[in-house]
């Protein structure tokens, strides 16, 4: 099964992207339709099957909506959602057992939440998007905090004074606000939105902020086999993914430390 979106939701999220990054001030007011329209949902329910997972309150499993009909059964949630009388399900808590004795709630939404969920975020992901921060890695597409494991000591509040400081010299060189927040979204890879946030904030500020010293980034990529072993591990152990990485990372420090 390709997880891959068709490529009319492609053009429908390249397009909402463009336009969230284009006009940062521009509101989406008709984005509900886009939610049960039916390659939208068909992607949704491949997105949500490959990822598996218990049944929810509600009892029904994959197989059992794939034994119902899966393309009947997406029609009547995309009626129910058209209708506006989709209401989502209770979600079902479970405990998960950790070494230490202790237990980790888990929430488990029924498939069809799931499903109406994950056409929700194909919708929304492309506009938010375009707001978000290069350094952010978490729940993004194409980038993984396991897969990718992005560590250094550089703080975001740096980066923020740098911007916050090249948007204040532009502001005292006079440049126009449109002009200027062109320049910071092409010099530091932002929206237009957040341009103006920073030349907004630089105004009020009214003077140049410290920047402390930057150091050397340091990227670890682990092997997609590797991340498997980890899901199981995590599935075994009770502990979370991102819990594994860092205990790993921790004892790879000091044993290094240990060794000069």
């Amino acid at each position: 099964m390709s997880l891959r979106a068709p490529e009319s939701v492609q053009k429908l999220q390249t397009a909402l992207h463009a336009k969230a990054k284009e006009m940062p001030s521009y509101r989406f007011y008709a984005l509900y339709d886009k939610l049960y329209r039916e390659d939208v949902l068909a992607h949704a329910w491949r997105l949500a099957k490959a990822n598996g997972g218990a049944a929810g309150v509600d009892g029904q499993t994959f197989r059992d909506v794939e034994e119902y009909g899966v393309e009947r059964w997406l029609g009547e949630l995309a009626e129910d959602l058209r209708k506006k009388t989709y209401r989502p399900q209770p979600v079902r808590r479970v405990y998960i057992p950790k070494p230490d004795g202790r237990k980790r709630p888990l929430g488990i939404s029924t498939i069809r939440d799931r499903v109406a969920e994950t056409a929700a975020v194909l919708i929304l992901s492309p506009i938010f998007e375009a707001d978000l921060q290069p350094e952010q890695y978490a729940y993004r597409p194409g980038r993984n905090a396991i897969c990718l494991c992005h560590m250094t000591t550089r703080s975001t509040e740096a980066q923020k004074a740098e911007r916050l400081n090249a948007a204040h010299r532009l502001l005292e060189d006079g440049t126009e606000l449109s002009d200027a927040a062109t320049v910071l979204a092409r010099d530091y890879g932002l929206s237009r939105r957040q341009a103006y946030r920073y030349l907004e904030e630089a105004l009020a500020i009214g003077h140049l902020v410290p920047i402390t010293e930057p150091s050397v980034p340091i990227t670890l990529k682990i092997p997609g086999s590797v991340v498997r072993d980890l899901r199981s591990y995590s599935a075994s152990s009770g502990l979370t993914l991102g819990e594994i990485v860092a205990r790993a990372i921790s004892k790879f420090l000091k044993a290094t430390r240990r060794h000069g």
